[in-house]
């Protein structure tokens, strides 16, 4: 099992047990952006699969930067501005089950200090904050 202090992970709530994991919508300098329960961004990877959902990130290196968000028991649930039908999971290689958006596994980029940050955009071509809707969040244009 993967570190309960990990971010992206699911921490046992103040009474033991388990919490949900939560996505819902929220607002980055990208524009409508799925950000977890704190509020962090999430982001999808173009080299994983939606068809069906499949997670490429598997190596030390890119768990390092790149936390899955978890799935310990249940299923994530939809908060505001999030349709519960796009919301999944996948059994990654490793055999723990990580929430899918749209089709795409989640992850919380290391480097984001702060509700809001989307310092992972663009990373290497492949890494995009994704939208609420389950795609890649689109920059707005002023």
């Amino acid at each position: 099992m993967p570190p309960t202090e990990a971010p992206g992970t699911t921490p046992p709530g103040d009474d033991g047990t388990e919490r949900a994991v939560v996505v819902k919508g929220g607002t980055t300098k990208l524009g409508p952006t799925a950000v977890d329960a704190e509020g962090f961004t999430l982001y999808l990877s173009t080299l994983d699969g939606t068809d069906p959902p499949v997670s490429v990130c598997n190596t030390k290196t890119c768990l390092s930067a790149w936390k899955p968000v978890y799935v310990r028991d249940g299923a994530p649930v939809a908060g505001a501005g999030v349709e519960q039908s796009k919301l999944g999971t996948v059994v990654r290689r490793d055999k723990d089950v990580q929430a899918t958006l749209g089709g795409w596994p989640l992850y919380r980029f290391a480097k984001d200090q702060k509700p809001g940050d989307v310092l992972g955009e663009g990373l290497k071509g492949t890494w995009h904050a994704i939208s609420p809707e389950g795609k890649k969040a689109v920059a707005s244009t002023p």
